[in-house]
Formats: C-alpha cells, sequence, structure tokens
C-alpha cells in the first residue's frame, strides 16, 4: 500500500495549519514535484481510512480527519517491508543492495521502491559511492544495464562491518536471521566458557554479528579470498585456534562449508577482541611498533612540553595497544569502546594526549582514528596521569620568622615533622634577606611567615602562627596538597584575552588571533602557517564549543596562551566553536606544563563553565574559572 510509504508525510502534515511543499521537501529531502506525486497518489488511498489532504494555494497542504476511528488503523497497518524515507535510510539501503547483488541493478528500480525522484536517487547514490571509495570499492556504470559494485569480498566484508556492524544494523533483520543470531550467540558462548577467555559483552556481540553476516555471505555465494599481504599480521595459533573451533560449529549448525580464509580473518577479527593472559604473552613488539610509539612521545613532548620519553610503563603499555590499533586499521575493524566519548570529559588531559598521538597514528596508516579510537588510546595516558596524581608533588619552602634563628630553625624543625611528606627543602630566611633570595634557583613554591610581608615576592605568601592549633595545621596541609594557581599566570595574559572577536571562518580567527597577539609579541614570521599546518594534519576543535590551535612545532621563545570569546559561534572542522585557546609553547621545558595542560583541559570540558566564559567574556572569569 502507497500509504505505508508515505507515512512520513503524514507525520508531517497538521490538522490545525498548513504545511507548503517547499517545507515537506526540505524536510524529507525530495523534490517538490515527488512531494505533490506522493500527496495525490496518497490522497486516493486516504479516503479509506476517514482522512483526505486538501489543498490551498500559497499556503500548501493540510490534513482533515473525517473519522477519527477510522485514520487510527492507519498506525496499526502492519508494515512487514519498512520503506526506506530519511537520507541515512536510503544510504543505508542503497548500501545493503548494492553488496548482496552480483548483477547490474537499475536505477529506475531503486526510484520505485524507495518511492523518489532520479535526480534524488541520483544524489544519494553519489553519498553511497563515497562511503564505498573507502573502502576500494566503486560502482561501475553501464547504459541500459545500470550500476554493478566492483571489489574483492574482503573489501566488502569490510565495509559491512563498519557500515551495519558498528551501527547496529544487520541486513538479516528477519524472523529467520534473529534466530540464526541466537545459534550463534549460544556456540560462541559454549565456546567462551570452554576454552575460559575472556570478551567484553560489547565485543562478544560484535562477533556473534559478524559471524552471522558471514553465514549470510558464504550461503548467498560471496566467498572470502585474503592475499599473502592481508593475512602477514594478526595471526597466531591462539587466535587461529579458537577461530577454527568457532566456524567447525557454525558449519555444522548451519550446514554450509567456509573456506580457510574465513577462519583467518575471524581469527584477526578476535585478535583485537579477545584478552587472555597466554594471549597477551604471545604479543610481539615489532621494531615498526617500537619506532612510533617513540614518535608518538616524541611528537608529544615536541608540541606540548610534556615528557613521556623515559617512561617505561607508558610504553610498553602504548606498543600493546598499537599491536591491536594496527591491526584494526589494516582490515576496517570497528571498535565499539564502552567509554565513548565519556573519556574526553572523566580525563581531559589524557584525551587531549591521545588526540595529539593521533596526529602520528592518522600520518603514518593514512587513515583518521575516529572518537572512539581516540577514547580508547587515551587509557595508557589515563593510568600514567592516575599514578602520578596520586604522588605527593613535594614542596620547596621558605620559613620567615621574626623572632630570631633559633626559633626560625625550631620552626623549620616543626614544620618538616608536621609536613614531611609535602615538603622538599625547608629554607629558613629573616624578612631583610628575602629581597636578596633567589626564588627561581632554589624553586621555590611558597614562603610561610609570622609576619607581613609588605613588598612584592613572585610566589605565595602564606601566615602562619608559631604554634599552629589542629585546624590551622589541616590548612596548612590544605595548601601544601594543591598546586599553586599562580602558574597559570604564567601562561594567561591578559594583554593576550579578547573578547566578542568577531570572525566567519577558523583561518580568519586563527589570523586574528596572531595580529593582536602580535601587537604585544614579537611572532615569528611563520607562526600562523604553523598553526594551519597543524589543523591541516587533525583539527583541534573538542566540542562543547571550543577550540585548542597550537603550531605543528616549536617556534616561539616564550610561553603564551591567547584566549579569544568570540561573538557568534563558528564551524570549525567538526563542531561549533565560540571560544579558542591558542597555545604557544617555548623550547625551555617547565616544570608545571602538566598543571597548566590539565587546569586548561578541566574548562575546556566543562561546558557550564565555558557558557559561563560566553557570557561574560573577560580575563578575569577566565582566570577564575581556571
Amino acid at each position: 500500500m502507497k500509504i505505508l510509504k508515505s507515512k512520513d508525510i503524514l507525520n508531517i502534515l497538521s490538522t490545525t495549519e498548513y504545511t507548503t511543499a517547499a517545507v515537506l521537501s526540505a524536510a524529507l529531502k525530495v523534490s517538490d514535484k515527488t512531494i505533490r506525486k506522493r500527496i495525490k497518489e496518497l490522497n486516493d488511498e486516504l479516503s479509506d481510512f476517514g482522512a483526505h489532504i486538501e489543498s490551498k494555494q500559497k499556503y500548501g497542504y493540510i490534513l482533515i480527519v473525517d473519522d477519527e476511528e477510522k485514520y487510527h488503523l492507519v498506525y496499526q497497518a502492519e508494515d512487514t517491508n519498512k520503506i526506506p524515507t530519511t537520507l541515512d535510510e536510503r544510504i543505508q539501503y542503497i548500501l545493503a543492495f548494492l553488496l548482496t547483488h552480483v548483477d547490474y541493478i537499475k536505477i529506475d528500480n531503486l526510484c520505485d521502491f524507495l518511492y523518489v525522484s532520479r535526480n534524488t536517487i541520483t544524489a544519494d547514490i553519489k553519498k553511497a559511492e563515497a562511503v564505498l571509495e573507502m573502502y576500494h570499492l566503486h560502482l561501475e556504470r553501464k547504459s541500459n544495464y545500470g550500476i554493478k559494485l566492483i571489489g574483492d569480498e574482503f573489501n566488502k566484508r569490510a565495509c559491512i562491518v563498519n557500515s551495519f556492524i558498528k551501527k547496529n544494523i544487520l541486513l538479516v533483520n528477519d524472523t529467520e536471521g534473529i534466530k540464526r543470531m541466537k545459534k550463534v550467540e549460544q556456540i560462541l558462548l559454549e565456546i567462551v566458557e570452554r576454552e575460559s577467555f575472556e570478551i567484553s559483552e560489547i565485543e562478544f556481540e560484535n562477533i556473534v554479528k559478524y559471524i552471522t553476516i558471514s553465514i549470510s555471505r558464504v550461503k548467498h555465494g560471496f566467498s572470502l579470498n585474503l592475499s599473502k599481504e592481508k593475512v602477514a599480521a594478526g595471526i597466531n595459533d591462539v587466535f587461529y585456534k579458537i577461530a577454527k573451533n568457532i566456524i567447525r560449529r557454525v558449519e555444522k549448525e548451519f550446514s554450509i562449508s567456509y573456506c580457510k580464509d574465513e577462519i583467518k580473518y575471524l581469527a584477526i577479527q578476535l585478535s583485537v577482541k579477545l584478552d587472555t593472559n597466554e594471549m597477551q604473552r604471545s604479543l610481539v613488539i615489532s621494531a615498526d611498533i617500537d619506532e612510533i610509539v617513540k614518535q608518538i612521545l616524541d611528537y608529544i613532548y615536541d608540541t606540548m612540553k610534556i615528557d613521556f620519553r623515559r617512561n617505561l610503563e607508558l610504553r610498553v603499555a602504548l606498543s600493546q595497544h598499537m599491536i591491536s590499533l594496527n591491526i584494526r586499521i589494516q582490515y576496517h575493524i570497528p571498535l565499539k569502546s564502552p567509554q565513548g566519548g565519556g573519556m574526553k570529559f572523566a580525563y581531559p588531559l589524557a584525551y587531549a594526549l591521545s588526540a595529539a598521538t593521533s596526529v602520528i597514528v592518522n600520518e603514518k596508516y593514512q587513515t583518521e582514528l575516529d572518537e572512539e579510537e581516540i577514547s580508547y588510546l587515551a587509557i595508557p595516558f589515563a593510568l600514567i596521569l592516575e599514578k602520578q596524581e596520586n604522588m605527593i608533588q613535594k614542596k620547596n619552602i621558605i620559613i620567615v620568622c621574626v623572632s630570631g634563628n633559633e626559633t626560625s630553625r625550631l620552626l623549620a624543625y616543626r614544620y618538616k615533622k608536621i609536613f614531611g611528606e609535602y615538603i622538599a627543602n625547608i629554607y629558613e630566611c629573616t624578612i631583610l634577606k628575602l629581597k636578596q633570595f633567589d626564588f627561581q634557583k632554589y624553586r621555590v613554591d611558597y614562603i610561610f611567615t609570622t609576619a607581613p610581608i609588605d613588598f612584592e615576592v613572585p610566589v605565595q605568601v602564606v601566615l602562619i602562627n608559631l604554634f599552629p592549633s589542629r585546624d590551622e595545621i589541616e590548612t596548612y596541609r590544605g595548601i601544601l596538597e594543591r598546586n599553586d594557581s599562580s602558574l597559570l599566570h604564567k601562561y594567561y595574559k591578559r594583554e593576550l584575552f579578547i573578547s566578542r572577536l568577531q570572525a566567519k571562518t577558523k583561518e580568519e580567527t586563527i589570523w586574528k588571533m596572531c595580529e593582536h597577539i602580535e601587537a604585544h609579541y614579537r611572532l615569528p614570521a611563520e607562526f600562523y602557517h604553523s598553526v594551519m599546518k597543524r589543523e591541516s594534519v587533525c583539527s583541534t576543535d573538542f566540542g562543547n564549543f571550543t577550540a585548542l590551535p597550537h603550531p605543528a612545532e616549536t617556534i616561539t621563545s616564550f610561553n603564551f596562551v591567547s584566549v579569544a570569546v568570540l561573538e557568534k559561534p563558528i564551524w570549525w572542522e567538526r563542531s561549533e566553536v565560540q571560544v579558542v585557546f591558542l597555545v604557544s609553547l617555548s623550547v625551555d621545558v617547565e616544570d608545571d606544563i602538566q598543571e597548566f595542560y590539565q587546569a586548561t583541559m578541566n574548562l575546556i570540558v566543562d561546558s557550564k563553565r565555558i557558557q559561563k566564559l560566553i557570557r561574560e567574556p573577560g580575563y578575569d572569569t577566565l582566570l577564575s574559572l581556571l
């Protein structure tokens, strides 16, 4: 029935006001001519359901329901073969149709089934073609015959896995297909329990879906043929044995025969999804993997000045991660990470490090890591950062006491005894000598003094009692535990804050920010081009209306952050942006650089604080939020 194909029109039409053909056309992404044709045919059938559509020139269409009880039957009609109506649904249908047919397909036949014009289906095919090209598949066009998908089964499987399994869409969505999937689930569950290997629920579900689809492909004569190059990585005896057991059980259950390449490809799938001690021991870190991890850590140091180059624990963790990632990229195996986008907000600095890492990975493998891969790659960084955070960063303090040297020594001894776990060094000093004290040489964090200091010093001053009470001891302990907020003033300069910046593009925004910085500090001639070079490799928008652009390499002799709040949000690369943090770090490494990034990233991912900054764009607001 055509009425089933036109529920999308009925869902948009109002019973109280007119809707123009242009509105319907835009909503359904079809031409005005198609809308008029569909409404005419729809009206012929609506009379049986107690309704009709009236049209009025210059106003459009309105739905008139004459019999509510009859019209309600429209939504009870059995729709066993749902017709794709939205653009995404049509693209999914076209992809599925092409991937399951070996002969030419006439475009007119697709038009008739999808109930859209030839112009619409041609545009949809182009969008589907863009997806296919990612997997080295292409369409062959032949006059009077139509279109046909060209490419090997390996690439078709990769496309199916990413386009349907990852999006939780199955080609087999009928009753028979669901029964088949339940049987595959039972087989895999039995083998999991018998072999005692670990697999997450999400990956278990994905393997079940993949095997179910492979059964359908094999039954329809689509045979997998892997070249030697394609099986060079990712297969060892452990994975192959498990894959072979699964395939043999599936063959027996469904009376089909798999070729050896099917077992190999399933083994590759399992190699990035299973987790056992035996498999961990079987992982061999190749020279290539070790080199890319070295490049990653060097790049993080060069661009962010955070030094993990000698952290063996992180290096090993990244190497193990890269082994699986290498296989996923090579075989187009999708990752469905249970962390999703949560890592960005729970561990913003780890996510920023992972995003920086993706620049090297993308360049190495000529790919583009998606959000889930970046979030998953953030886990090794998050573990290291958590361990570092649990380690107390000891402070250097100056004790100033006006009562004399002996009292100063007693005070220093007492404070060392009470706060020893927080203090690296205590320096005794008088107020007179404090003016000549070399704060930079001794890396002083705080001055603890029994008397007020009436001149400027470069660190925070804490006024203390000679014999502090229990409450005062807890207050001082809190001061020593936390990071010194004065570090923010080193990077965030008042003169580099820009409020209500007017710009329409990313390029214009960065150019105007560079001009503003140039008015206060001398920038290298290539600064703007270096920032744009970094943008061309991987976008720096983090969502939440923020972006963190920076040069592709260290090119300034000083550290700074210029923050611009735009008058209106602009499209960056992946999202809208209204607050831009343009960061540049010098060659000299600062001890507090990690704390700077942590504070900055915590702000960037906090939507409430960012919205406050947008509402009240000012330097003092920024510092208070940080």
